[in-house]
């Protein structure tokens, strides 16, 4: 009786295990596309301080405070659709500089169907704001 539990347990626990894999594996490409992207303004820690800030009218966000900045929690799908380009900045941030990394994306993928932008560039996308969701300041 003990060994159909034992090994339901043990299924469970691989299972958790390559899920925890898996998120990980999202964060690090999520980072790899932070850093070829983002890093260039946002800085390579993600506070605003990249090496193209003395080119922008304006200091670029600090990443690393998007839950300080939505009463603790992250603004996740805010953050994609304003990387995705279907959201303003804001006011605070001025004008557009940030370019629509969402449309650039899918001119990478050199494919204009539709299933192809939301697998490829929208995962994409997705990647980056689990990797920014790790980022965040306590």
């Amino acid at each position: 009786m003990m060994r159909p539990i034992y090994l339901v347990a043990v299924t469970l626990c691989l299972f958790a295990s390559w899920a925890y894999a898996g998120k990980d594996e999202v964060v690090k490409r999520g980072k790899e596309i932070y850093v070829a992207y983002c890093g260039p303004c946002h800085g390579a820690t993600g506070r605003g301080d990249g090496e193209m800030v003395q080119f922008l009218r304006g200091k670029p966000s600090d990443l690393t405070r998007l839950n300080q900045m939505n009463s603790g929690q992250f603004p996740f799908w805010q953050a994609f659709d304003i990387v995705e380009g279907q959201e303003h900045i804001g006011h605070q941030h001025g004008s557009r500089e940030m370019p629509v990394w969402g449309t650039w994306f899918a001119g990478e993928q050199g494919s204009r169907d539709p299933a192809a932008w939301i697998d490829l560039t929208r995962g994409r996308i997705w990647q980056l704001i689990v990797y920014l969701e790790s980022i965040q300041a306590e």
